[in-house]
């Protein structure tokens, strides 16, 4: 489901954009809200891991401002999937060409341990 809303074809700018950031962050959200533990040797939870690690950077590209805005608060939780999702998106050449300096900015705060 998450790769598909973030199909770069449908995810140009503007609302359908906006929305698939919206999706995302409620995603993320249910991953997140699973222990770390109980997340552990869970292949459901790696593959949505995964997706995630994909998705945030084609939707960012769409709606900008509000992708990064979010992947930046990911990249600030406390929850080690939560960055390195922020961490794996950061390395996507697609967000590195909408904004270098941003992208490096989120790298380094997802990089913390």
């Amino acid at each position: 489901m998450v790769a598909g809303v973030a199909e770069p074809r449908l995810v140009k700018a503007g609302p359908d954009a906006r929305r698939v950031v919206r999706i995302l962050n409620r995603v993320t959200q249910v991953l997140v809200s699973i222990p770390p533990p109980a997340r552990r040797g869970r292949e459901d939870a790696r593959v949505l891991r995964q997706a995630l690690g994909y998705a945030w950077s084609v939707a960012a590209v769409g709606a900008p401002e509000e992708g990064f805005e979010s992947l930046e608060r990911w990249a600030e939780n406390d929850d080690p999937d939560a960055r390195w999702i922020a961490r794996s998106n950061a390395g996507k050449a697609r967000l590195s060409r909408l904004d270098p300096d941003r992208t490096a900015a989120l790298a380094r705060t997802a990089a913390r341990s």
